[in-house]
């Protein structure tokens, strides 16, 4: 391979790939030269066709633009003779083939004219074939390739070839002499047999006949005694007819299903065939020359051309509307990168979403504070629709369930006001305003509605999930332009993302009488099965559907009027419109023996169904299995290899550096860089071995079947060398390696369970180890697991014997040194178990949860004996862990605290790691609103040390932040922890937050902290965690104004 090929293959674009020879040849082919120019900048369709083409064994060509440029598979090349040379592609077709462009020319400039595909029969294409000039006849289709940048919207041609020289060539052959002809007999492809008298006696047969029939024997027996599948596939019949009436019966596509033995395998075919009547000296018919083709393969392979076209075309289609909807967007970006006032920049973007839509009416509107009102902006008016700009749109009046939602700041949609429930008894307030259907889309800021995109049509318009996405994405792209226009940093905003359910569907009714006679059939039955009314009442009901007849649909009708008990099923109904439904129908026993029946569309809920269990069981990051799935799979698949004795592995994989990536790269880096390894792992296993994702950067694989241990081993050392290769994201050049414990089944587990726990302690040994290594499970590892074990017990008899309690630390001002809140710290009995032993381990159990209400109901407790004791009010912060935070009650367990115990929100504050707030962004923000909501303060602990960007923290709804005591510890020794300190208190200041300073042991910290404007701090240097008592003597005896 030349460097110039060599570069090419390198550079060559995914769809290229395989392909064989031809392939090859094009990956490799330099297409500066030819009117196609590089691959890179191929048309989609040329793309999609090529791909196509490459992967197909038929002879198949491409003949692209006004040129005829080509290209062609290894399936053409091989018919054309193995030294045709590869300088023939990209080039015009009529510079390759000047004697057959006159004869192929016509069929492709008929398509390219856009007169449809064009099948040529037959023809004589002379070619240059293993160096000699040959004729060669030809069947070709000529198949249009669209493209939307094309003359008549057709870029090209596409031609499926099928030889037909032999079957030419044999004719002349025949007829030359007798031994030509017993030649062409035995050689033919076509089977020909002749079959003597009325019994059709088997005389002659040639070898094809013999090979489509099974080399059963044949000759001097009846075709009757020969061939009984053929009897019973009516084939006698009609030579009977031809022996009969001495007419040629001729027939093609027909099925032939070839069952050598009764009761065996049935092998089917489709074939062509001619009976032709033999005469006699007499004149009379002798017997039945029989011939025939089998075109099983032609016909299979134009009906799986036939599904690639529609395939190719719903690509088309789809690729068109996500290009339409690109095309928006990029527009919407470079109309609005120019604008700097923000007037200009929402009424550009309520223009161009208006046109888009093409609805009434496109506008912002100014919420009031009070949530009464909405003050319409300036922005698009439909021409001819009347303008709304400056009125004041009262909430209630749209309804109490409008106005909730959208104060709640939620997208708020109706698809009809007259129909949906919701708007119907509020219809005049739209109506009168010309407004038939409503999206509105909230924009929150600093955690508050003050503004709401507001979109109007006067005709009733069922918002597509599509369309709605749009909108919203338009007002992220409207108010990241105002913002960037105010020249503010980063605001805090916050949008909740709800699903909306749509109109509520009425029920299909149909009615029928005692003979089956439809007697009622209303209009929703009309639109779930396309057919009118009219065309139904007063026939018999297996007249309008005779598929159901024989069917389910009829044992439960006929159930129904024999027990006289209703009954339901689920139907799969093919529609009028080639499309399928499903039905859920519910029959009823009716008067004189009579049926009501009621059915309903579910299918979406059908498919919402499957929706719901792929994503239950696969990552949706990666698109991985996960690890419900696992287990789901290990299941089967364990208890048959015990059966078979089979040996199977698991592989535990730890990600390792890939922390620094998410920190430094952000978190869409860290997902690219999760999906590639994702795909390098797959590509790296055999089909029947599953990969998944446990979760974070963790991976399980599991092998179904290997020979010995050491067959794991070898894959993990190559799964650890394919990890270990670069990733290129976007600019990023990025390293990882990643750590794998292996445990073997059975030897080291019976269920998946243990598996996956003993390849974890495994992998943990590989990191102990040095990482970026494998080690098989060992019952030694076993020790920490046992450990962590013990702690679970004792945390688990610490919080049913009440053996937990609380310590308490202040938080102190450092100006007046007045206690400004104390934050609740949790210890168990036992003292060699600290929080940074048991709180990872009952985060992992789940144990966390309950120790978490327990913390709440104390911090709660000790609040009121304080405010009993005569103590100032002082708020206690209490630590929540991340598993806590994830907890989908946590928050309705939060309120029902706060009732129960009837304390002032006020007096209590909750404490988050960056770690819990980054797992899930909008969740975090949106549980954080509620907890602000109830006058909860939030503070962000250890703050520095977590995952959080500038971008992200500007988000969060936060009130404190807490630098992490690391940075403090080092501030007399260390200029970095002093320029980490000194940006975050910055930082804190504009962003309007409070800073806390932790671990403060030095009077020569405090004072550097105070010299740059920290106002609160804690630590040793005022004094140790406490007692709820020991901190009420601490807190009257203090000498404040000193530490």
């Amino acid at each position: 391979m030349s460097d110039k090929a060599a570069r090419n293959a390198i550079s060559a674009p995914g769809f290229l790939s395989g392909g064989g020879e031809m392939g090859a040849l094009i990956r490799q082919h330099d297409w500066r030269k030819s009117p196609l120019g590089s691959p890179h900048h191929w048309p989609q369709s040329l793309r999609t066709a090529v791909r196509l083409m490459l992967n197909i064994e038929q002879p198949i060509m491409i003949f692209w633009g006004q040129d005829a440029a080509c290209l062609y598979n290894d399936a053409f090349r091989q018919a054309l003779g193995p030294e045709h040379p590869p300088y023939s592609l990209g080039r015009p077709a009529r510079e390759i083939w000047k004697s057959a462009w006159p004869i192929i020319g016509k069929g492709v400039e008929q398509v390219m004219k856009g007169k449809g595909p064009v099948e040529q029969l037959n023809h004589n294409l002379p070619s240059t074939r293993y160096g000699q000039q040959k004729d060669g006849y030809w069947t070709c289709s000529f198949i249009p390739l669209e493209d939307d940048n094309a003359p008549r919207g057709i870029g090209g041609v596409l031609s499926v070839c099928t030889e037909a020289t032999d079957q030419i060539c044999a004719q002349p052959a025949l007829d030359t002499n007798s031994d030509y002809l017993s030649q062409m007999f035995n050689r033919a492809s076509a089977f020909m047999v002749f079959l003597s008298g009325p019994d059709h006696r088997y005389e002659i047969a040639n070898p094809s006949h013999a090979q489509l029939i099974g080399h059963r024997p044949v000759l001097g027996k009846t075709i009757r005694e020969a061939l009984p599948d053929v009897v019973e596939q009516g084939f006698v019949d009609i030579l009977d007819q031809v022996y009969a009436t001495g007419t040629s019966y001729r027939a093609n596509n027909v099925k032939y299903d070839v069952q050598v033995t009764p009761g065996g395998p049935v092998n089917e075919h489709i074939i062509n065939f001619v009976y032709q009547p033999v005469w006699g000296p007499d004149g009379k018919v002798s017997g039945i020359f029989a011939e025939g083709t089998d075109v099983t393969d032609q016909v299979l392979t134009q009906e799986e051309l036939k599904r690639v076209n529609r395939a190719l075309a719903d690509t088309l289609n789809h690729q068109k509307a996500s290009e339409r909807r690109n095309s928006f967007r990029l527009k919407l970006t470079d109309s609005l990168r120019s604008l700097v006032d923000p007037d200009e920049i929402t009424a550009a973007a309520t223009a161009l979403l208006g046109q888009f839509l093409g609805v009434t009416r496109v506008f912002y509107g100014d919420v009031s504070k009070s949530g009464e009102t909405v003050t319409v902006r300036p922005g698009w008016t439909r021409k001819g629709a009347a303008s709304m700009v400056g009125d004041e749109l009262p909430l209630e009046e749209f309804g109490p369930v409008v106005a909730a939602q959208i104060r709640a700041g939620e997208v708020f949609v109706l698809g009809d006001v007259l129909a949906d429930e919701r708007s119907a008894d509020y219809a005049n307030a739209y109506l009168e305003r010309g407004i038939k259907s409503v999206l509105a889309v909230p924009v929150m800021k600093a955690g508050s509605l003050r503004v709401l995109l507001g979109v109007h049509d006067s005709v009733v318009h069922h918002w597509t999930t599509k369309e709605i996405a749009l909108a919203e994405d338009v007002v992220d792209r409207t108010w990241a332009a105002v913002e960037s226009a105010r020249a503010q940093a980063e605001l805090r905003r916050e949008r909740d993302h709800s699903r909306y359910i749509l109109n509520s569907m009425t029920e299909g009714f149909a009615a029928m009488s005692a003979d089956w006679t439809m007697t009622h059939f209303n209009a929703e039955a009309e639109r779930i099965s396309q057919q009118p009314a009219a065309e139904v009442i007063g026939r018999n009901h297996w007249d309008v559907w005779p598929e159901q007849q024989g069917t389910e649909v009829e044992a439960l009708y006929t159930r129904v009027r024999e027990t006289g008990r209703p009954a339901t099923m689920e139907l799969l109904l093919a529609t009028p419109d080639g499309n399928q439904r499903w039905l859920e129908i519910r029959a009823y026993p009716a008067l004189a023996g009579g049926l009501a029946v009621f059915f309903r569309d579910i299918t979406e809920r059908k498919r919402a169904d499957e929706e719901i269990r792929h994503a239950s069981l696969h990552d949706p990051l990666t698109g991985l299995p996960n690890r419900a799935m696992l287990f789901e799979y290990a299941a089967h698949m364990l208890p048959h290899n015990l059966r078979t004795s089979q040996c199977a592995a698991v592989l535990f994989l730890d990600l390792d550096r890939f922390k620094p990536i998410n920190d430094t790269h952000g978190h869409d880096i860290g997902d690219k860089v999760l999906k590639e390894i994702s795909s390098r792992l797959t590509r790296s296993l055999r089909a029947e071995d599953l990969v998944v994702r446990m979760g974070g950067d963790e991976f399980v694989v599991l092998l179904q079947d290997i020979n010995v241990p050491a067959d794991a081993g070898d894959l993990a050392l190559h799964i650890i060398r394919k990890i270990n290769e670069p990733y290129q994201v976007e600019e990023l050049a990025l390293s990882v390696s990643t750590s794998i414990g292996i445990s073997i089944f059975p030897r080291d587990g019976e269920d998946i369970d243990t598996l996956v726990s003993h390849a974890d302690a495994a992998m943990y040994q590989a990191k102990q180890g040095g990482s970026n290594d494998f080690r098989f499970y060992s019952s030694a590892f076993t020790a920490g697991i046992n450990r962590q074990n013990s702690i679970e017990q004792e945390l688990k008899m610490a919080l049913h014997n009440h053996a937990f309690h609380l310590f308490y630390q202040p938080v102190i001002d450092i100006h007046t040194y007045e206690v400004v809140s104390v934050e609740a710290l949790l210890r168990l009995g036992n003292e060699e178990i600290g929080p940074e032993l048991f709180v990872p381990i009952a985060e992992a159990t789940g144990i966390i949860n309950p120790i978490g209400r327990w913390v709440l109901q104390e911090a709660i407790r000790q609040s009121h004996a304080w405010a009993a004791n005569g103590l100032a009010a002082i708020p206690i912060s209490v630590n929540v862990s991340a598993v806590e935070f994830r907890d989908r009650d946590f928050i309705g367990h939060f309120e029902q605290l706060l009732q129960e115990h009837a304390i002032h929100p006020a007096m209590l504050q909750l404490e988050l790691t960056e770690t819990a707030v980054m797992y899930d962004l909008d969740e975090a923000i949106s549980v954080l609103t509620r907890l602000r909501a109830l006058g909860i303060a939030i503070l962000l602990d250890d703050f520095g040390t977590g995952h959080s960007s500038l971008a992200h923290l500007t988000r969060l709804p936060l009130d404190k932040i807490k630098i992490d005591k690391s940075f403090i510890f080092q501030l007399e020794q260390d200029t970095s922890s002093r320029a980490v300190t000194d940006s975050m208190l910055a930082l804190g200041n504009t962003l309007e937050l409070e800073v806390v300073a932790e671990g403060i042991e030095t009077a020569e910290a405090l004072d550097y902290l105070r010299s740059r404007g920290c106002r609160q701090a804690q630590g040793f240097f005022f004094c140790r965690p406490m007692s709820g008592e020991d901190f009420a003597s601490w807190y009257r005896t203090r000498r404040i104004g000193s530490a």
